[in-house]
């Protein structure tokens, strides 16, 4: 769900930890077995707002969750500076 507009948005989010985060009032019907009456229940989550994509790549240049394309060239990049020499024995 966009949290400015609170349109569902079709979106695929990749974050591996969240930069900032809001609340977000939920409301429940809830059926009470004991009086059998349904309640009305209100409760908070927490939305993540943005990530830290830089996080798990273990970088500590500037998140931006909207820029794919410096995200896959963090990746590139840091997948090349893992890779090592073998020897041969």
């Amino acid at each position: 769900m966009d949290p400015l507009s609170g349109i569902i948005a079709e979106k695929e989010c990749l974050c591996c930890a969240p930069d900032s985060t809001y609340l977000e009032s939920i409301v429940m019907n809830c059926h009470n077995p004991t009086t059998g009456v349904t309640e009305e229940r209100t409760s908070q989550i927490v939305r993540i707002r943005s990530c830290k994509c830089n996080m798990c790549l273990g970088s500590a240049g500037k998140s931006d969750t909207k820029d794919i394309t410096s995200y896959e060239a963090l990746v590139a990049a840091n997948s090349a500076k893992a890779k090592t020499k073998t020897r041969r024995r």
